[in-house]
Formats: C-alpha cells, sequence, structure tokens
C-alpha cells in the first residue's frame, strides 16, 4: 500500500512509491527533501504539484534533526585537562581560559591571544564575537571559515574614516544581532589579506 502524504513524517522507511495507486519498489527519493520516494521520474513528475506543498517543510525538519544529533553527540570537553594539550589542571596549574558555550577549556601554554581562534565556537572565541573584529585568515572553527559580518571598532577603523571599506548604511549584524555599519565584502576581503 502506498504512503500518503499525511502518514509520511519527515523521513520515511516506506520502500514503495508515495504516488497514490503505485505501489512499485522506489529506489529514488526528492534530491531536495530526501524524504519522499519514488519509482521512476515520471510519478516524481506527476506528483509534483502535490509534493512542493510539502517539501521545503519536510526539508527543513530533515535538517533540524541532522543539527540536533551533531549538537547531542558534541559533548562539552572534561574540565579537568586542558582541551588542547590533555596537560591536567591543578591548583597551581588552573584553567586559563574557558568557553562559556561550547566548554572548550585551555591551559596557559595553550591559550592564543584573544584575537585568535582557539574554541570550538564558529563565531567566537571564547565567547567574544568575531564581528566586531578586524577580519583575520584565523577566524572559524573546526576547518571552516567564520564567514559572518564584520564592524570593526577601534583599529583606527570606521565609516567615517573608511567609507570605501563599509557599506552605506548601518544595518543588523547576522552574528550579534547589533545594528552598525558593517564591512562591504570588498571590505572584509581587503583587511582579511592585511591579517
Amino acid at each position: 500500500m502506498a504512503t500518503t502524504y499525511e502518514q509520511t513524517s519527515w523521513v520515511t522507511n516506506n520502500q514503495t512509491c508515495i504516488v497514490p495507486g503505485c505501489d512499485k519498489p522506489a529506489p529514488n527519493q526528492c534530491s531536495v527533501c530526501r524524504c519522499v520516494k519514488y519509482c521512476s521520474a515520471e510519478c516524481q513528475a506527476a506528483d509534483w504539484k502535490t509534493h512542493k506543498r510539502y517539501c521545503k517543510q519536510f526539508e527543513k525538519q530533515r535538517e533540524d534533526n541532522i543539527q540536533k544529533r551533531l549538537d547531542e553527540a558534541m559533548e562539552k570537553p572534561d574540565k579537568k585537562v586542558c582541551t588542547g594539550c590533555n596537560t591536567r589542571f591543578r591548583r597551581d596549574y588552573p584553567i586559563d581560559q574557558e568557553c562559556p558555550d561550547c566548554g572548550y577549556v585551555a591551559c596557559e601554554d595553550c591559550s592564543c591571544h584573544h584575537s585568535r581562534g582557539t574554541c570550538e565556537c564558529p563565531n567566537s572565541n571564547f565567547g567574544s564575537p568575531y564581528c566586531n573584529r578586524q577580519p583575520a585568515w584565523y577566524h572559524g572553527a573546526r576547518g571552516r571559515r567564520y564567514d559572518g559580518d564584520y564592524h570593526p571598532e577601534g583599529y583606527n577603523l570606521g565609516p567615517e574614516t573608511d567609507p570605501d571599506l563599509y557599506e552605506a548604511e548601518p544595518r543588523t549584524c547576522d552574528n550579534c544581532g547589533l545594528r552598525k555599519f558593517c564591512l562591504s565584502p570588498a571590505g572584509v576581503q581587503e583587511l582579511s589579506r592585511m591579517f
């Protein structure tokens, strides 16, 4: 018996085509949501009018579930040892830095300068967001570079002194949520080359 959309959760274990009246084995799936299965391209085309109402919803639910599993899998590190070098903390050798978000703990030897990224957070370093710093190639985590907004304060930079590096109007930063004059993509690229 074919599965209907009302019976379909965000992931289906049913191996038959979802098109009503078609009970053929379904080796193909929707390439966007990956939740609905079809026996052929013809059945998929015939079902598109119905499926397009659900497709984005199924995709969002699938992505949310994947992210939830990733978040659950990433346990916070043990606070008895340095996450960087595995040195045991003692009374005379305490934690030097601890990230309030990811739980990364660093000893004095593994702590980097305040602008370098060492914890596991993609948008900040030990709770300090990258967006209010001057762009640098090392901002980011887990091998991915931070690609959010920048609105550095200080560093002898500003929309008044360097209008060619900044966007014309202030807007809400996609990282911290504050309304600021953000660097333009060309400004980020120019400043990233310098550091």
